[in-house]
């Protein structure tokens, strides 16, 4: 791992590659065990030329096994790992086929109005931005850092919408693939508490993904 530089936090966040549950069109939520499925085992081991390159000082992943799996196959050694990004808890929705949740009365108002929306038995959006703020938080602590994330679609979705200021339902206009990569940095040489945000790129695959901004 490389030491700490400059003012500004790098971060490459990585959505774990195909699971199980992907390749079965369901919500899987924190349902376990959930690993990757053959195809997402060779998407992460495609991960693992850009991790190297980008030279990190920290690995944080989510405590599911689908994430844990995806930073492994990439070759990582160690990490962190952080309730805080753990996938969503879509309760009763958890484990379920997205093709007959989308036609819950519940669905458009998780599209359209997600903060007044809580999932039967499971997290509401609010809980689930609160805890993304207390990881945020962090940030300013890992100034001049290259730090890789591993999570889940919406945690990123919501993480990088907060991080661009953006009005909080409009996380819903990013969509985030499986074992996809997206760089922000973060400058805090202005002394801002929240620092000053760059998205360099959204949502490549790792032949897509340059080191270089």
């Amino acid at each position: 791992m490389s030491k700490k530089s400059g003012k500004s936090l790098d971060l490459l966040i990585i959505r774990h590659a195909t699971s199980v549950a992907n390749t079965k069109g369901k919500l899987a939520g924190r349902v376990e065990p959930n690993p990757l499925s053959p195809e997402g085992r060779k998407q992460a081991e495609q991960l693992a030329g850009v991790v190297e390159d980008f030279n990190p000082t920290r690995f944080i992943s989510s405590p599911l096994t689908r994430c844990r799996q995806t930073l492994e196959l990439a070759g990582v050694r160690g990490f962190e790992v952080s309730d805080e990004i753990v996938e969503m808890d879509y309760g009763k929705w958890s484990d379920k086929s997205l093709k007959r949740l989308s036609l819950l009365p519940g669905w458009k108002k998780v599209q359209r109005d997600p903060l007044s929306f809580r999932f039967p038995q499971g997290e509401s959006f609010e809980e689930c931005r609160e805890r993304i703020t207390t990881f945020r938080s962090r940030f300013a602590k890992w100034e001049g850092e290259r730090i890789v994330i591993c999570s889940h679609g919406d945690i990123i979705r919501i993480l990088i919408n907060e991080l661009l200021g953006r009005e909080f339902s409009t996380f819903q206009q990013l969509h985030i693939f499986p074992a996809s990569l997206s760089r922000l940095q973060v400058d805090f040489a202005g002394g801002s508490e929240n620092g000053l945000p760059r998205l360099l790129y959204l949502n490549r695959i790792a032949s897509q993904a340059p080191i270089a901004p």
